[in-house]
């Protein structure tokens, strides 16, 4: 662990001689989960100037005011970076280790939220997301690096006592997430949808894309599903970087074993438009259904036919796909309301649905077939 935040600072000190005032919050990272309010934190970063006070703050909700919880004083050693010419000397702090009382918490469907930030001779640190080592590219502007990696909360980096997997899991099934990890990405999910596709090259998660997959034919139900999926992944990690409960970017899913979980229920994203009246097969303007489920209680088991040895029995990717459709279609059957509908990507369920069922057509291309 140690180790690691040495690199993280490495990385951190060698972009941001290009700041006007390089100064960051680079530890709590905005959106970082701790298990409870009483996990210890970690504030440290780096500041321009050496042997200068730093102060770790956070904001009261008490009083409505940041009170200083932690101190540093950077370091009397510089790191120069830069060209040669014009070379800037930054100086690494830490306040080691700082627990926040009540005082600083506040309830949140995330989960308690504290709001933290740095400051040093009158200026407050920016704060970063947990993604800002991926976005470091020494060819391009400090501006390019900022734009991606600075937390859209800066000063403050938002902190959620919710609790994170020790596991190790590839991936997670929706019902593993404590109920705040759930509402957050459910959140982030139904953030990203839109009725259209984007223009500015940004993923398509669009319900329009929906319309457009062949659910009856076996390569395009497999393969639409898994690049629908694949910029889901990348719109939500836009939002969620890192995110412990999406390992490499991967969404929860939902196996049908039993009922959606209650934060799925309603988790539908309003329309912009009335649509309820039309067909429920062809797309409205501007909006999209918001049908209630029918039932929501509704579980869709695994079928024998694709369970262990029996998975690897389908010889054809047809094969698979006659038994993995009819329990696809069941489930958007059963549960119903939009989601027996093309405007079904308006949930959150729909995700984590399709989800499960691009992981079994994995499985089975791990078969070991003639």
């Amino acid at each position: 662990m140690r180790s690691m935040k040495r690199r993280s600072r490495s990385l951190l000190a060698s972009f941001l001689f290009a700041l006007t005032t390089p100064a960051c919050l680079a530890g709590p990272t905005d959106k970082q989960l701790v298990d409870t309010t009483a996990t210890p934190l970690a504030p440290w970063g780096y500041y321009v100037a050496p042997s200068a006070a730093v102060t770790v703050e956070a904001f009261n909700y008490g009083t409505g005011h940041y009170d200083v919880v932690g101190n540093a004083t950077t370091g009397s050693s510089p790191m120069s970076y830069g060209p040669p010419s014009n070379p800037v000397n930054l100086y690494s702090w830490d306040a080691g280790s700082v627990v926040l009382g009540s005082p600083y918490w506040k309830a949140s469907s995330y989960g308690p939220a504290a709001r933290v930030r740095g400051s040093a001779q009158g200026h407050t640190f920016v704060s970063l997301r947990a993604d800002w080592t991926d976005n470091i590219d020494f060819n391009k502007p400090i501006g390019d690096f900022l734009s991606k990696s600075k937390s859209p909360d800066t000063p403050d980096a938002l902190v959620y006592a919710c609790p994170s997997p020790h596991d190790g899991k590839a991936r997670y099934s929706i019902q593993e997430l404590p109920p705040c990890a759930r509402n957050m990405i459910v959140d982030a999910i139904l953030s990203q949808v839109s009725r259209h596709p984007p223009t500015d090259g940004s993923p398509n998660v669009s319900i329009d894309r929906n319309y457009t997959i062949t659910y009856g034919a076996a390569a395009s139900f497999f393969n639409d599903i898994r690049g629908y999926l694949h910029d889901m992944e990348k719109a939500v990690s836009s939002v969620l970087p890192n995110h412990p409960w999406m390992p490499s970017g991967h969404l929860p899913y939902w196996d049908g074993s039993a009922p959606m979980p209650a934060e799925l229920v309603h988790a539908i994203k309003p329309s912009p438009e009335s649509c309820e009246s039309g067909s429920q097969v062809a797309p409205c303007a501007n909006g999209w259904k918001t049908t209630p489920f029918a039932h929501p209680a509704y579980s869709a088991p695994v079928p024998a036919g694709l369970q262990g040895p029996a998975l690897c029995a389908n010889a054809t990717l047809d094969d698979l796909h006659m038994v993995v459709h009819s329990w696809h279609d069941a489930a958007h059957g059963g549960i119903g309301g939009v989601f027996a509908m093309r405007d079904s990507p308006a949930t959150a369920i729909f995700w984590a649905w399709h989800t499960f069922i691009d992981q079994v057509h994995e499985k089975w291309l791990a078969c070991p077939h003639p």
